[in-house]
């Protein structure tokens, strides 16, 4: 069971409150990102009303996935060639697939944290693994 089981958010309060703060504060945090993000000169041909521009921002959030998966396939885990530290090849691309979700969140102007406190709600409400999926 994982460190993060049930116990240890949902029976815990002061968690639970830690978590919609943080949650509360995702947006301000990805309006800073998507500043970095126009700052260093991502968005000088991207227009967020148009649903092709936004498509492709969304398929640079899915190539960090994949690059994320790339690292679990490795045979042997691999220090994080870019950021260094003791931090490993996943954990970088984990990090660039938040980046990228929370800049792109921004740029859309959508209400992440907002939504992932009301989709964590809807989700309590649902069965076992939403309904007796394998996994």
């Amino acid at each position: 069971m994982s460190k993060y089981d049930d116990k240890n958010w949902r029976g815990n309060p002061d968690g639970h409150a830690a978590m919609l703060v943080a949650l509360q504060n995702i947006d301000a945090a990805g309006l800073h990102i998507h500043g970095e993000a126009v700052r260093s000169g991502f968005y000088e041909m991207r227009d967020e009303t148009d649903p092709m521009h936004a498509a492709c921002v969304a398929g640079l959030i899915a190539s960090e996935v994949h690059e994320m998966i790339d690292t679990l396939r490795a045979p042997e885990p691999e220090v994080a060639p870019r950021i260094g530290g003791d931090f490993t090849h996943e954990e970088e691309e984990a990090a660039d697939t938040f980046i990228r979700h929370l800049d792109y969140c921004a740029w859309r102007k959508l209400r992440l944290g907002a939504a992932v406190v009301a989709k964590l709600g809807a989700n309590r409400r649902r069965g076992h693994r939403f309904g007796g999926k394998k996994f």
